[in-house]
């Protein structure tokens, strides 16, 4: 055998060997989603993923494309208390498993907590462009809007006001970014709501400076 062809056999070899690791890692490795909680109960949680749009700073994930619902077991997480309607960011690891729901090994998850210090260019909520995390201030201090966690039961006579706009992060009492259009909003036990598209939205109080 010459030196050539001996030099040729030895690369492919170690070329398939690259290939064979890098797709055992590929399917391995981490990865995240964030959704809100439809299933819950002593063993099983089951999640809606949120759409890119939605996510407020969680990076696209095209994985998955598709997918409506995706479950997982409790056995090996926290325990931390979490409701239907709640948003979380879940942690897996391994590949996402065919079903309905689907199916994933998830490693750790906790509340879904959007980030003042986050480049959010490009991110769309209610149907308009932001660049900055969709928030309103309230008495001086600063609400975030959480996903898309509704909430229920708010009356009028618990309304506040109606916002004004700020295209940037909001410096005054009133004031949202994500809606040029007032929107009532009122407080309520985990936050403030704000009313749009129909619904009453919840706003969570944003990280202290």
């Amino acid at each position: 055998m010459s030196v050539i062809r001996a030099r040729r056999i030895t690369l492919l070899f170690v070329l398939s060997l690259c290939f064979v690791i890098l797709s055992s890692c590929g399917a391995g490795g981490e990865m995240s989603v964030v959704g809100k909680i439809v299933e819950l109960d002593s063993e099983t949680v089951v999640i809606e993923p949120l759409s890119s749009s939605a996510e407020l700073h969680i990076p696209y994930n095209s994985r998955l494309d598709g997918i409506e619902r995706i479950a997982f077991s409790k056995d090996n997480l926290d325990e931390l208390t979490f409701a239907v309607g709640d948003t979380v960011t879940v942690n897996f690891i391994d590949k996402i498993q065919d079903g309905d729901p689907c199916r994933v090994n998830a490693v750790s998850w906790a509340k879904f907590e959007p980030s003042l210090g986050e480049d959010v260019s490009g991110t769309e909520v209610a149907g308009v462009e932001i660049d900055y995390p969709a928030a309103i201030m309230v008495d001086g201090e600063l609400f975030l809007l959480d996903g898309r966690q509704t909430v229920e039961g708010v009356s009028e006579n618990s309304i506040i006001g109606t916002t004004t706009h700020n295209e940037d992060l909001p410096q005054k009492n009133g004031e949202a970014n994500w809606s040029s259009e007032p929107m009532p909003y009122a407080y309520t036990e985990d936050g403030v709501a704000v009313y749009f598209e129909n619904e009453w939205h919840l706003c969570t109080p944003g990280p202290k400076e």
